[in-house]
């Protein structure tokens, strides 16, 4: 999976490949790509969390009227070697799996997409 920072630097377009091996992509809101950041970093970092994400500044709200815009992202523990991403549209939700190998390196790229 990846994640970048997209135009005027207020959405981030995440993607990846589904088992089927076909390629997807999610618009994500800056305060949803902010607490997808959170909740990765509180999973990768237990014990540093709180000094962690107390650096990451907030983000309003963006209007319920964009229904392809993922508005809030959340983390769930599959098992001890995955994870499921879950996003938040006003028209439904979507989720995508993380191994154990991939989530840190996703995190990387969510950080480094919020700090260009």
């Amino acid at each position: 999976m990846y994640i970048v920072r997209k135009g005027g630097n207020d959405t981030y377009v995440m993607g990846g490949i589904a088992q089927d091996g076909s390629k997807w992509t999610r618009v994500l809101t800056t305060r949803a790509a902010q607490m997808l950041w959170f909740h990765l970093a509180r999973h990768l970092f237990p014990s540093d969390a709180d000094d962690v994400t107390s650096i990451l500044p907030t983000a309003g709200m963006r209007g319920i009227d964009l229904p392809s815009i993922t508005q809030h992202a959340v983390i769930q523990a599959l098992d001890h070697a995955t994870i499921e991403v879950i996003g938040y549209t006003s028209a439904g939700t979507w989720t995508a799996d993380l191994a154990h190998d991939e989530i840190q390196r996703f995190w990387e790229s969510l950080d480094q997409a919020m700090n260009t």
